[in-house]
């Protein structure tokens, strides 16, 4: 379609960005450029695993490259990865081994490359630490001009973090590569993790979305299944509704085909460095007078069951653009 939105993903690919690259994989309105992966949630070789078996998974009709990105920080030494119980970051999903490999090319320079070819077409959406990006705007300090949009999914601005009191784990994992960022002239939309917490997804939900499966997408819906069950809690009812998680990467991604999912608010922030306790916390100036910053779009407001919905609508169509019922 000669009007898809044209997407850049950065992941490190757990459970949460594996749900938002099949969820841009399957869209119809966009055509996934390539994947970069990094550390974070689980090692930088992990994610690119995961990643090469997540794209094979969603079966989509064109090549998606794979590249691999940071291992580490930009000048800190790695902490330690963010998954729990969960030896590969997919939960109990299991995949075959990937035949496709990660291109021969550095993280940098891809993003470079996509950003001339898709020029003011492309979008970023980051959903992992922000070292891919940060080297890619120091090696090209007028990306920004090139590129459409970029949208973050981290930082945590009117409520608490979820690794610390202070920060969200994609801050904090590296909160200098976030504080260039934000600070780098691109046009970013900022989906911090106050804005994604209500975007519940139920285990009314997945029924709904198990409910809808076809020949076409049985298996990649059996994947979700899988990864969806693991997050709900090992034993929960199907037909409980107590059990829910929050979709961080998917509302990136889902921002990114739909903007009206979200209500945005210009703001100034900057993150936190030097800090211990305060590591990675991304401040707001939500003074009347905000004059400390710089200043990005950022969600204020999402319509959680609109956007839990079209990502069950999307990722159930047919082939024809149907729905399957």
């Amino acid at each position: 379609m000669a009007d898809q939105k044209r997407l850049l993903l950065d992941v490190d690919t757990g459970i949460d960005d594996a749900l938002a690259i099949l969820y841009a994989l399957q869209s119809k309105e966009a055509r996934v450029e390539g994947i970069i992966t990094g550390a974070g949630h689980v090692s930088l070789n992990q994610a690119t695993r995961n990643t090469l078996q997540v794209v094979e998974a969603a079966q989509v009709g064109y090549e998606v490259p794979v590249i691999k990105g940071a291992s580490k920080p930009l000048i800190r030494k790695e902490m330690g990865y963010g998954q729990k119980n969960d030896a590969t970051g997919l939960g109990n999903a299991v995949l075959p081994a990937p035949m496709q490999t990660a291109l021969a090319m550095s993280a940098s320079d891809f993003i470079i490359l996509k950003a001339q070819e898709c020029e003011d077409e492309l979008i970023i959406v980051t959903m992992g630490r922000l070292t891919n990006l940060a080297n890619a705007v120091a090696k090209a300090p007028s990306l920004g001009k090139k590129i459409k949009q970029v949208i973050i999914a981290g930082g945590a601005i009117r409520g608490a973090g979820n690794v610390t009191a202070a920060a969200e784990f994609n801050f904090w994992g590296d909160p200098e590569a976030a504080l260039f960022v934000l600070g780098a002239g691109l046009p970013i939309t900022l989906v911090s993790l106050d804005i994604t917490q209500p975007t519940m997804f139920t285990s009314s939900h997945l029924a709904e979305l198990l409910h809808k499966k076809a020949e076409r997408t049985e298996s990649m819906l059996s994947f979700i299944e899988e990864m969806a069950r693991f997050q709900l809690g090992a034993g929960g009812d199907a037909g409980q509704d107590k059990l829910a998680f929050s979709m961080q990467g998917p509302l990136a991604v889902g921002v990114a085909l739909d903007s009206t999912l979200i209500r945005t608010k210009e703001i100034l922030v900057q993150v936190e460095c030097k800090g211990e306790v305060s590591r990675g916390a991304l401040i707001a100036d939500l003074r009347q007078t905000a004059s400390i910053g710089q200043k990005v779009l950022a969600g204020v407001e999402v319509d959680s069951e609109r956007f839990v919905q079209h990502w069950i609508t999307t990722l159930t169509m047919d082939a024809s653009g149907g729905i399957n019922r």
